[in-house]
This record gives C-alpha cells, sequence and structure tokens, in this order.
C-alpha cells in the first residue's frame, strides 16, 4: 500500500521534529546538572558537622596542575571554597588571599595578625580566628574588614559556620565557647572550665544547630543559643589534642588515649545522652593502631589513618572492615574519599601524594615536601599546602 503525506502534515511532522531534538539536549543538560554537586568546602573539614567527606569527584591523573606562593601556611590549614569555587586561604604572617577557579589571585589583604587556622566562609562574608584572640569577618568581594571580636584569649581553631542557620562558633585556648552571628555580633559566651589542660576544646554541629565540644574528658552539647543539654566526663580517656569533633547519625566521633594502656582508639558517643557507644578495637592489634589524623566519615565507612600499617575502616557500630595496605609507605595525614571511593593521602614527610581504590594503586606522585596538612577536593583538583613551604600545591 502507498502513503502520500500531504503538504500539511510533512509540516506539523517537522515542527515536531525541531521541537524533539533540543528537549532531548536539555534532558541531556538535565544528566549533567544533576551529577554529583561540586559542593563548597566552606568549613575547615568540609562542613560543619567535620565529616571531611566530599561528595564529588577526585583527580584522576595525579600531576601537578599549579602550585601559587602564599608564604608559610599557619599549622593544619586547609583551603576553604565558596559556592563560585574560590578559594580562601592565608599564611602565617596575616597576609589573607582569594583565590579564583582560574588559579588567579583576586585580592589579597595583610591583617597584621597571626592567622590561627583555616577560614569559613558564607555567602558574603569570610572569617578567620587569629592568635591574638580575634574573630574577623572579611568581605568576600574584596577582603576588606566588616567586623571583628575581641574574646581576650589566644584562639588556635579555625571557626565553624552552620551554613543553613546563618550562625558561627569558635572555642578559644582557655575553654570558652563563643557563639556569634554573620554581622559580627556575639550571640553568647560560655566559660567551659579549667578541663581543657594540655588540649584545646574543639567542636561540631549537626543539622538543628546542637553544638558538640570536647575538651580534654568531657563532652558538652550545647543548642545553637548555648543553652547546656548535657555533659559527661570520661576519666578513663582522654582526646588527643590534635582530634577533631566529628558528627554523623547522631553520634559524634574523635580520637581518645587510653590513660591507663596509652593505646589510641576511636570513640563513638550518642548525641542524644553522651553515652559512649563503643571504643574501636583494630583488627591488626599485633601491628599498633595509630590513628593519629583525622576522621573521614562517608556515608557507610568511618576512614582513618593507621600510621605504621594503612587506612583503616570501621562501620558506624565499631566492626573493623578492613585494613588498606599501602606497601612500604608510612602514612601521615588525613584521608580524603571521593564519590567513586577513591582514597587520597600522602605518605611519610610529605614524600609523596597517592590515591588508591580497593587495595589498587590509582597514582603516585611525588612531592618530597616536609608533612601535607589536611587537603581539600574541588572540581576534581585536590588543594593542599605544607609544612616549612610558601605554595599552595593543586593536583589534578
Amino acid at each position: 500500500m502507498k502513503i502520500i503525506l500531504s503538504n500539511t502534515v510533512l509540516f506539523f511532522i517537522l515542527i515536531a521534529f525541531i521541537f524533539f531534538i533540543p528537549s532531548c539536549e536539555e534532558e541531556k543538560q538535565d544528566d549533567i546538572i544533576s551529577s554529583p554537586n561540586l559542593a563548597p568546602w566552606n568549613n575547615v573539614r568540609y562542613d560543619y558537622s567535620n565529616t571531611g567527606n566530599y561528595p564529588g569527584f577526585g583527580p584522576t591523573i595525579g600531576i601537578i596542575a599549579d602550585t601559587i606562593f602564599i608564604g608559610d601556611p599557619p599549622e593544619g590549614l586547609t583551603p576553604i571554597f565558596d559556592n563560585n569555587r574560590n578559594l580562601y586561604i592565608a599564611n602565617e604572617s596575616g597576609v589573607i588571599y582569594k583565590i579564583d577557579s582560574t588559579n588567579s589571585i583576586v585580592w589579597q589583604f595583610e591583617t597584621e595578625l597571626e592567622i590561627s587556622q583555616s577560614a569559613s566562609v558564607h555567602d558574603s562574608v569570610v572569617v578567620w580566628t587569629t592568635r591574638e584572640g580575634f574573630i574577623i569577618g572579611f568581605a568576600v568581594l574584596d577582603g576588606r574588614e566588616l567586623w571583628r571580636i575581641d574574646t581576650s584569649d589566644k584562639i588556635f581553631n579555625p571557626p565553624i559556620i552552620h551554613n543553613e542557620l546563618n550562625f558561627g562558633v569558635v572555642t578559644t585556648d582557655d575553654g570558652i565557647l563563643v557563639i556569634f552571628d554573620l554581622n559580627g555580633n556575639v550571640l553568647n559566651s560560655i566559660s567551659l572550665g579549667n578541663n581543657n589542660t594540655f588540649t584545646t576544646p574543639i567542636s561540631s554541629m549537626d543539622e538543628n544547630g546542637n553544638i558538640f565540644i570536647a575538651t580534654r574528658n568531657e563532652v558538652y552539647q550545647f543548642d545553637m543559643e548555648g543553652n547546656l543539654i548535657w555533659n559527661k566526663g570520661y576519666n578513663e580517656y582522654h582526646r588527643i589534642f590534635n582530634s577533631f569533633v566529628s558528627y554523623k547519625n547522631n553520634d559524634i566521633f574523635f580520637i581518645v588515649l587510653e590513660n591507663e594502656s596509652l593505646k589510641k582508639n576511636i570513640i563513638s558517643i550518642s548525641a542524644d545522652n553522651g553515652n559512649i557507644n563503643w571504643l574501636s578495637r583494630p583488627y591488626e592489634t599485633n601491628e599498633g593502631f595509630n590513628p593519629f589524623y583525622q576522621l573521614t566519615l562517608t556515608d557507610e565507612y568511618i576512614v582513618t589513618s593507621n600510621l605504621f600499617v594503612g587506612i583503616e575502616t570501621f562501620d558506624y557500630d565499631g566492626n573493623h572492615i578492613e585494613t588498606t595496605r599501602i606497601g612500604e609507605h608510612r602514612i601521615e595525614s588525613s584521608v580524603l574519599v571521593d564519590i567513586e571511593k577513591n582514597h587520597f593521602f600522602g605518605s611519610e614527610d610529605g614524600e609523596s601524594l597517592i590515591s588508591m581504590k580497593e587495595n589498587n594503586l590509582n597514582w603516585e606522585l611525588t612531592i618530597n615536601d616536609y608533612y601535607i596538612y589536611d587537603m581539600s577536593i574541588n572540581s576534581n583538583r585536590i588543594y593542599f599546602t605544607t609544612r616549612e613551604h610558601p605554595y599552595l600545591w593543586i593536583i589534578e
């Protein structure tokens, strides 16, 4: 049977075809947009809960994309990003920088103060702390100082900003919790007492703005207004001095030292009441367990470096899942985990930056620099600084 199409029918087929092609392109674009967000690493351990877990892709090649001179960084400094992929970083002489996604310095400003640690950024303000005891908000646009809070105490910790509730917290060296808004107003100032000897208190927050603080051997929960919810002491253990407090699934986690045996453990504490859920018991007990660096909390697992063995993985019930060995290297950094479960870490004395997945080496990059500080992932790149080296490293 022969079918003859009229000019009118052909016209409507052509119109449908014209509109169909763009719709396919839009669907393709939607697929791209719905892929994992290149979310900002806008607090020192990625988010206000200190999880250290970035829900995007890390570098796949392992080459140096760029280095940028910034001066010697404060110890432990982590690069911070805003929603537009601008990076904020400082050196220990008090110079702060904004660097854009093309690795160009947008502005730099000499504060003439000693910057304590990493910044936190939210919308139009980036906040740094100083060892002289100031919490300072700077304009994201041009770096000018917007406001300053004088805590009258030394500060060695970074500020932590709650992105949804628009407030921040800082703990000082003598154990004062300062709660502030992003206009530079102090909302509350609370003394935690004299139980923080040799261990500066550190904090994290949950989605509701509850604040969790660990001192040397006590843990507190406050609401966002500074009202105490609970306070527990743990005489058998004390938090090691550089361990951040992390929050996940209504529990908090950090690294403690047993007072009697001097063994290190990961401790899990209920955010509801402060009771201990569990202490980690490493599988490789005969090789020692040294979770000295920060924890990374993924959706499934707790990941930590074991100084003499490799990478240890635990579930949220405290069960040891696996040990990832790293051969002749000794791991000396926290472990970053991307959305494809690639693990990124530094080896001893900053010799190498390494990427592994499921006990297989992805790539290894020789750095030959002393001690890699906490790293950040953004736009398929890793950013970090090293001790006694005046450059920001960018790896892709």
